[in-house]
């Protein structure tokens, strides 16, 4: 009896903490007035994320935190529709307002250290949005996160033409389990390629990669590619996983 129950202990201490392992997420709670930071980045080679950590990192995020910066969370790409940007991860920063965001940028030493990304990475683009409302946004493990930048013609049917797209493409979306986490305009944005500012960028959960194949493949998409291709001058996509490590 007594290795009976042993062995049945082991087995739900077992299951709870695969469970937990498939369960991970990350919850951020946005207040209004707060700062997000969306970075896509990669790195020159292994040997420059090895320099950067000493150089970079090791004296910009004990100043930042300073002044509110918080990493929140990481990804990796999975997957790119385009090969001009191609970042290796994405990650999401929070600062508690754009006034001590603007305070650490005036820091003496920062401009220093912010000449130092060149020589660190290949691509990295940082878009930041004052959150005008509070939210609450959960990225979980086993998800798929589209990560994408839109540029408009600039016309003023742009807006009206993609929202109808959106409109139309709901449907379909939800049936297969998509859901915008986060949909918002640039405050701010850099790039190392003088990339100008997406007018918007935004996420999508997705189950797995088959759902969003799904949406790509069906009949709703095809029949409403009018109004994206007539709104759209510029798309890029990216699927990623997010890090719980």
């Amino acid at each position: 009896m007594h290795s009976r129950t042993v062995q049945w202990t082991l087995v739900v201490l077992l299951t709870m903490a695969i469970s937990q392992i498939f369960a991970q997420e990350k919850t951020i709670r946005l207040k209004k007035g707060q700062v997000l930071s969306i970075i896509g980045a990669t790195f020159h080679s292994r040997e420059a994320q090895q320099k950067a950590r000493p150089a970079y990192f090791s004296k910009v995020f004990p100043l930042a935190q300073k002044y509110s910066f918080s990493p929140q969370i990481n990804f990796t790409r999975d997957a790119a529709n385009n090969d001009d940007f191609l970042p290796d991860a994405f990650g999401i920063h929070t600062w508690n307002s754009q006034q001590q965001r603007k305070i650490f940028q005036k820091e003496k030493i920062w401009p220093s250290l912010k000449a130092l990304r060149p020589e660190y990475w290949k691509h990295l683009r940082i878009a930041t949005f004052e959150i005008n409302e509070n939210q609450t946004i959960t990225f979980q493990n086993g998800k798929v996160y589209q990560f994408y930048y839109i540029w408009f013609y600039g016309y003023e049917k742009d807006q009206v033409n993609f929202e109808k797209y959106r409109s139309n493409m709901k449907k379909t979306s939800g049936e297969l389990g998509g859901k915008s986490i986060i949909r918002l305009k640039g405050d701010g944005f850099e790039a190392l390629n003088n990339d100008r500012c997406p007018d918007l960028i935004g996420i999508i959960e997705w189950p797995n990669v088959e759902a969003h194949q799904q949406y790509l493949a069906s009949k709703a998409f095809q029949e409403n590619q009018h109004l994206f291709q007539a709104a759209v001058a510029e798309y890029q996509s990216y699927l990623a996983h997010a890090n719980f490590e």
